[in-house]
Protein backbone atom coordinates (compact mmCIF):
# COMPACT_ATOMS: atom_id res chain seq x y z
CA UNK A 1 0.00 0.00 0.00
CA UNK A 2 3.06 2.02 1.09
CA UNK A 3 4.39 1.78 -2.56
CA UNK A 4 1.40 2.66 -4.24
CA UNK A 5 0.56 5.56 -2.43
CA UNK A 6 4.13 6.89 -3.15
CA UNK A 7 3.51 6.31 -6.89
CA UNK A 8 0.24 7.73 -7.14
CA UNK A 9 0.94 10.69 -4.48
CA UNK A 10 3.83 12.79 -6.71
CA UNK A 11 1.29 12.47 -9.65
CA UNK A 12 -1.45 14.19 -8.52
CA UNK A 13 0.60 16.77 -6.05
CA UNK A 14 1.89 17.87 -9.69
CA UNK A 15 -1.41 18.32 -11.56
CA UNK A 16 -2.54 19.48 -8.24
CA UNK A 17 0.40 22.25 -8.27
CA UNK A 18 -0.54 23.08 -12.00
CA UNK A 19 -4.34 23.82 -10.56
CA UNK A 20 -2.97 26.45 -7.84
CA UNK A 21 -0.66 28.06 -10.14
CA UNK A 22 -3.51 28.29 -12.63
CA UNK A 23 -6.82 29.42 -10.26
CA UNK A 24 -3.95 31.76 -8.51
CA UNK A 25 -2.81 33.72 -11.39
CA UNK A 26 0.73 32.81 -11.55
CA UNK A 27 0.60 30.80 -15.09
CA UNK A 28 -0.90 32.76 -17.70
CA UNK A 29 -3.43 30.80 -20.06
CA UNK A 30 -0.68 31.88 -23.16
CA UNK A 31 2.01 29.45 -21.02
CA UNK A 32 -0.97 27.16 -20.32
CA UNK A 33 -1.12 27.26 -24.09
CA UNK A 34 2.45 27.06 -24.68
CA UNK A 35 2.90 24.26 -22.42
CA UNK A 36 0.36 22.30 -23.83
CA UNK A 37 1.59 22.42 -27.10
CA UNK A 38 4.72 21.45 -26.01
CA UNK A 39 3.52 18.66 -24.65
CA UNK A 40 1.26 16.74 -27.18
CA UNK A 41 3.44 17.95 -30.09
CA UNK A 42 6.85 17.30 -28.60
CA UNK A 43 7.25 15.54 -25.13
CA UNK A 44 5.15 12.48 -25.72
CA UNK A 45 5.23 12.32 -29.36
CA UNK A 46 9.75 12.15 -28.36
CA UNK A 47 8.50 9.33 -26.09
CA UNK A 48 6.31 7.70 -28.21
CA UNK A 49 8.66 7.83 -30.93
CA UNK A 50 11.47 6.41 -28.87
CA UNK A 51 9.31 3.28 -27.55
CA UNK A 52 8.45 2.52 -31.49
CA UNK A 53 11.69 2.74 -32.58
CA UNK A 54 13.19 0.06 -29.58
CA UNK A 55 9.94 -1.87 -29.42
CA UNK A 56 9.62 -5.74 -29.42
CA UNK A 57 5.89 -6.12 -29.26
CA UNK A 58 5.49 -10.25 -28.11
CA UNK A 59 3.90 -12.24 -31.25
CA UNK A 60 0.05 -11.76 -30.72
CA UNK A 61 -0.18 -9.40 -27.29
CA UNK A 62 -0.93 -6.73 -29.98
CA UNK A 63 -4.41 -7.69 -31.23
CA UNK A 64 -4.81 -9.32 -27.82
CA UNK A 65 -4.68 -6.10 -26.19
CA UNK A 66 -6.64 -4.29 -28.92
CA UNK A 67 -9.43 -6.60 -28.68
CA UNK A 68 -9.39 -6.67 -24.66
CA UNK A 69 -8.91 -2.71 -24.47
CA UNK A 70 -11.71 -1.70 -27.30
CA UNK A 71 -13.73 -4.70 -26.85
CA UNK A 72 -14.51 -3.13 -23.20
CA UNK A 73 -15.18 -0.17 -24.79
CA UNK A 74 -17.41 -0.92 -26.92
CA UNK A 75 -19.63 -2.48 -24.29
CA UNK A 76 -19.43 0.45 -22.09
CA UNK A 77 -20.11 2.65 -24.75
CA UNK A 78 -23.62 0.32 -25.93
CA UNK A 79 -24.41 0.41 -22.12
CA UNK A 80 -24.17 4.01 -21.94
CA UNK A 81 -26.85 4.72 -24.52
CA UNK A 82 -29.36 1.66 -22.73
CA UNK A 83 -28.16 4.37 -19.51
CA UNK A 84 -28.85 7.05 -21.31
CA UNK A 85 -32.21 6.20 -22.23
CA UNK A 86 -33.94 4.12 -19.89
CA UNK A 87 -32.60 5.44 -16.91
CA UNK A 88 -32.06 8.81 -17.67
CA UNK A 89 -34.55 9.18 -19.59
CA UNK A 90 -32.68 11.55 -22.22
CA UNK A 91 -33.30 12.29 -25.71
CA UNK A 92 -31.52 10.18 -28.34
CA UNK A 93 -29.60 12.82 -29.48
CA UNK A 94 -27.71 12.80 -25.82
CA UNK A 95 -26.06 9.29 -26.41
CA UNK A 96 -22.72 9.94 -28.27
CA UNK A 97 -22.01 12.37 -25.78
CA UNK A 98 -22.58 10.08 -22.67
CA UNK A 99 -21.28 7.08 -24.49
CA UNK A 100 -17.56 9.83 -24.76
CA UNK A 101 -17.66 10.35 -21.83
CA UNK A 102 -17.74 7.08 -20.28
CA UNK A 103 -15.19 6.09 -22.88
CA UNK A 104 -12.74 8.77 -24.07
CA UNK A 105 -9.64 8.68 -20.96
CA UNK A 106 -7.71 11.43 -20.24
CA UNK A 107 -4.73 8.60 -21.14
CA UNK A 108 -2.30 11.03 -22.97
CA UNK A 109 -2.02 13.79 -19.85
CA UNK A 110 -3.05 11.45 -16.91
CA UNK A 111 -2.83 7.84 -17.91
CA UNK A 112 0.72 7.80 -19.80
CA UNK A 113 2.60 9.30 -16.51
CA UNK A 114 0.77 7.10 -13.91
CA UNK A 115 1.35 4.12 -16.16
CA UNK A 116 5.23 4.54 -16.66
CA UNK A 117 5.40 5.70 -12.87
CA UNK A 118 4.22 2.20 -12.19
CA UNK A 119 5.71 0.08 -14.57
CA UNK A 120 8.93 1.78 -15.42
CA UNK A 121 9.71 2.10 -19.67
CA UNK A 122 8.88 -1.30 -20.10
CA UNK A 123 5.31 -0.48 -20.34
CA UNK A 124 5.72 2.55 -22.83
CA UNK A 125 5.07 -0.39 -25.82
CA UNK A 126 1.63 -1.56 -24.94
CA UNK A 127 0.95 2.47 -24.01
CA UNK A 128 2.07 3.07 -27.73
CA UNK A 129 -0.08 0.22 -28.93
CA UNK A 130 -3.52 1.74 -27.24
CA UNK A 131 -2.71 5.20 -27.92
CA UNK A 132 -2.01 4.57 -31.37
CA UNK A 133 -5.93 4.27 -32.72
CA UNK A 134 -7.34 5.42 -29.08
CA UNK A 135 -8.21 9.11 -29.97
CA UNK A 136 -9.08 8.33 -33.97
CA UNK A 137 -11.06 5.41 -33.42
CA UNK A 138 -13.45 7.42 -30.83
CA UNK A 139 -13.88 10.47 -32.64
CA UNK A 140 -15.15 7.83 -35.51
CA UNK A 141 -17.09 6.25 -33.30
CA UNK A 142 -19.41 9.09 -31.87
CA UNK A 143 -19.58 10.57 -35.22
CA UNK A 144 -20.92 7.84 -36.50
CA UNK A 145 -23.67 7.67 -33.83
CA UNK A 146 -24.48 11.28 -33.91
CA UNK A 147 -25.05 10.70 -37.26
CA UNK A 148 -27.60 7.69 -36.67
CA UNK A 149 -29.46 9.30 -33.93
CA UNK A 150 -29.52 12.35 -35.57
CA UNK A 151 -32.78 13.50 -37.50
CA UNK A 152 -31.18 15.39 -40.11
CA UNK A 153 -27.69 13.59 -40.37
CA UNK A 154 -26.22 13.70 -44.00
CA UNK A 155 -22.62 13.09 -43.15
CA UNK A 156 -21.21 10.73 -46.09
CA UNK A 157 -19.19 7.59 -45.51
CA UNK A 158 -16.51 9.26 -47.73
CA UNK A 159 -16.67 12.84 -45.71
CA UNK A 160 -16.63 10.22 -42.59
CA UNK A 161 -13.23 8.00 -43.86
CA UNK A 162 -11.54 11.68 -44.95
CA UNK A 163 -11.85 13.48 -41.78
CA UNK A 164 -10.71 10.35 -40.37
CA UNK A 165 -7.90 10.61 -42.59
CA UNK A 166 -7.28 14.13 -41.54
CA UNK A 167 -7.08 13.55 -37.70
CA UNK A 168 -4.55 10.51 -38.48
CA UNK A 169 -2.18 12.43 -40.53
CA UNK A 170 -2.40 15.75 -38.22
CA UNK A 171 -2.40 14.12 -34.88
CA UNK A 172 1.64 14.14 -33.58
CA UNK A 173 1.28 11.58 -31.18
CA UNK A 174 0.03 8.91 -34.14
CA UNK A 175 2.29 10.54 -36.03
CA UNK A 176 5.05 9.67 -33.55
CA UNK A 177 4.30 6.08 -33.35
CA UNK A 178 4.18 6.25 -36.93
CA UNK A 179 7.28 7.02 -37.43
CA UNK A 180 9.16 5.30 -34.98
CA UNK A 181 7.34 1.88 -36.20
CA UNK A 182 9.05 2.98 -40.04
CA UNK A 183 12.37 3.92 -38.63
CA UNK A 184 12.15 0.45 -36.84
CA UNK A 185 11.74 -1.19 -39.83
CA UNK A 186 15.02 0.13 -41.47
CA UNK A 187 17.11 -1.61 -39.04
CA UNK A 188 19.21 1.66 -38.61
CA UNK A 189 18.38 1.88 -35.09
CA UNK A 190 18.86 5.71 -33.29
CA UNK A 191 22.56 7.10 -32.62
CA UNK A 192 23.84 8.31 -29.51
CA UNK A 193 23.39 11.87 -29.72
CA UNK A 194 20.01 11.40 -31.28
CA UNK A 195 18.62 9.01 -28.68
CA UNK A 196 19.89 11.35 -25.66
CA UNK A 197 18.03 14.01 -27.15
CA UNK A 198 14.82 11.72 -27.40
CA UNK A 199 15.10 10.79 -23.84
CA UNK A 200 16.17 14.70 -22.72
CA UNK A 201 12.71 15.83 -24.84
CA UNK A 202 10.39 11.91 -23.17
CA UNK A 203 11.77 13.01 -19.51
CA UNK A 204 10.28 16.74 -19.80
CA UNK A 205 7.06 15.60 -21.31
CA UNK A 206 5.86 13.38 -18.20
CA UNK A 207 5.39 16.27 -15.76
CA UNK A 208 4.54 18.56 -18.37
CA UNK A 209 1.61 16.58 -19.13
CA UNK A 210 0.75 16.57 -15.34
CA UNK A 211 1.62 19.86 -14.87
CA UNK A 212 -0.65 20.91 -17.91
CA UNK A 213 -3.45 19.26 -16.83
CA UNK A 214 -3.46 21.03 -13.57
CA UNK A 215 -3.27 24.31 -15.64
CA UNK A 216 -6.62 23.28 -17.61
CA UNK A 217 -8.64 22.35 -15.13
CA UNK A 218 -9.20 25.62 -14.29
CA UNK A 219 -11.74 25.77 -17.23
CA UNK A 220 -14.00 23.08 -16.19
CA UNK A 221 -16.30 23.13 -12.97
CA UNK A 222 -18.42 20.55 -11.23
CA UNK A 223 -21.70 21.28 -12.33
CA UNK A 224 -24.47 19.32 -14.11
CA UNK A 225 -28.05 17.11 -13.63
CA UNK A 226 -26.48 14.71 -10.36
CA UNK A 227 -28.17 11.62 -12.09
CA UNK A 228 -26.23 12.15 -15.48
CA UNK A 229 -22.76 13.06 -13.78
CA UNK A 230 -23.46 10.02 -11.50
CA UNK A 231 -23.50 7.77 -13.77
CA UNK A 232 -20.74 9.26 -16.24
CA UNK A 233 -18.72 8.97 -13.28
CA UNK A 234 -19.73 4.79 -12.88
CA UNK A 235 -19.09 4.05 -16.01
CA UNK A 236 -15.87 6.13 -16.15
CA UNK A 237 -14.02 5.32 -13.29
CA UNK A 238 -15.49 2.16 -11.98
CA UNK A 239 -17.32 -0.51 -14.61
CA UNK A 240 -14.66 0.14 -17.37
CA UNK A 241 -11.74 -0.99 -15.52
CA UNK A 242 -13.67 -3.61 -14.22
CA UNK A 243 -14.64 -5.00 -17.04
CA UNK A 244 -10.93 -4.16 -18.58
CA UNK A 245 -9.42 -6.34 -15.72
CA UNK A 246 -12.02 -9.28 -15.80
CA UNK A 247 -10.57 -9.50 -19.45
CA UNK A 248 -7.27 -9.03 -19.64
CA UNK A 249 -6.99 -11.20 -16.01
CA UNK A 250 -9.44 -13.57 -15.95
CA UNK A 251 -10.54 -14.21 -19.72
CA UNK A 252 -7.83 -13.74 -22.14
CA UNK A 253 -5.39 -13.29 -20.42
CA UNK A 254 -2.89 -10.52 -21.10
CA UNK A 255 0.76 -10.50 -20.26
CA UNK A 256 0.64 -9.16 -16.66
CA UNK A 257 2.28 -5.73 -17.75
CA UNK A 258 -0.31 -5.68 -20.77
CA UNK A 259 -3.20 -5.98 -19.06
CA UNK A 260 -1.72 -3.51 -15.91
CA UNK A 261 -1.49 -1.02 -18.92
CA UNK A 262 -5.21 -1.92 -20.41
CA UNK A 263 -7.02 -1.51 -16.86
CA UNK A 264 -5.25 1.82 -15.73
CA UNK A 265 -5.51 3.38 -19.19
CA UNK A 266 -9.46 2.64 -18.59
CA UNK A 267 -9.59 3.64 -15.08
CA UNK A 268 -8.80 7.55 -16.25
CA UNK A 269 -11.03 9.72 -15.94
CA UNK A 270 -13.39 11.72 -18.65
CA UNK A 271 -10.53 13.28 -21.38
CA UNK A 272 -11.26 16.78 -22.89
CA UNK A 273 -12.38 15.58 -25.94
CA UNK A 274 -15.42 14.39 -24.44
CA UNK A 275 -16.07 17.69 -23.35
CA UNK A 276 -15.01 19.60 -27.33
CA UNK A 277 -17.62 17.12 -28.65
CA UNK A 278 -20.13 18.05 -25.82
CA UNK A 279 -19.86 21.84 -27.02
CA UNK A 280 -19.77 21.04 -30.81
CA UNK A 281 -23.06 19.68 -30.63
CA UNK A 282 -24.35 21.92 -27.37
CA UNK A 283 -25.79 18.76 -25.55
CA UNK A 284 -24.67 17.18 -22.18
CA UNK A 285 -22.45 20.00 -21.80
CA UNK A 286 -22.81 20.52 -17.79
CA UNK A 287 -22.49 16.74 -16.95
CA UNK A 288 -19.10 16.25 -19.58
CA UNK A 289 -17.39 19.47 -17.73
CA UNK A 290 -17.94 17.76 -14.29
CA UNK A 291 -17.07 14.34 -15.05
CA UNK A 292 -14.25 16.16 -16.46
CA UNK A 293 -13.39 17.84 -13.45
CA UNK A 294 -14.90 15.63 -10.67
CA UNK A 295 -13.61 12.41 -12.45
CA UNK A 296 -9.92 13.58 -12.01
CA UNK A 297 -10.20 14.06 -8.39
CA UNK A 298 -12.40 10.94 -7.89
CA UNK A 299 -9.44 9.57 -9.88
CA UNK A 300 -7.08 9.52 -7.08
CA UNK A 301 -9.14 7.18 -5.13
CA UNK A 302 -9.97 5.07 -7.93
CA UNK A 303 -6.73 4.92 -9.39
CA UNK A 304 -5.49 3.74 -6.07
CA UNK A 305 -8.30 1.04 -5.77
CA UNK A 306 -7.08 -0.21 -8.83
CA UNK A 307 -3.43 -0.66 -8.85
CA UNK A 308 -4.30 -2.71 -5.12
CA UNK A 309 -6.52 -4.84 -7.49
CA UNK A 310 -3.78 -5.66 -10.28
CA UNK A 311 -0.91 -5.24 -8.10
CA UNK A 312 1.28 -8.78 -7.65
CA UNK A 313 1.05 -8.73 -4.05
Amino acid sequence: MTTIISTIAPVFLVILAGFAFARSGLMSRTAETGLMEFVLRVGIPALLFRTMVDARPPGGETLRLWGVYFGALVAIWLLSALVTHFLLRRPKEDQPMVGMSACFGNIVLLGIPIVLATYGPEAATPVAVITSIHTALLWLAATLHVETVSEHGRTTTRTLLRELAVNLLTNPIILAILAGTLWRQTGIGLGMAPRAMFDLLAQAGVPCALFALGLSLRDFSIRGQVPTLTALLLLKLVLFPLLVWVLAFRVVPLDPLWAGVAVLFAACPTGVNAFILAKQYGRVINSTSGAVALGTALSVGTMTAILLLISPS
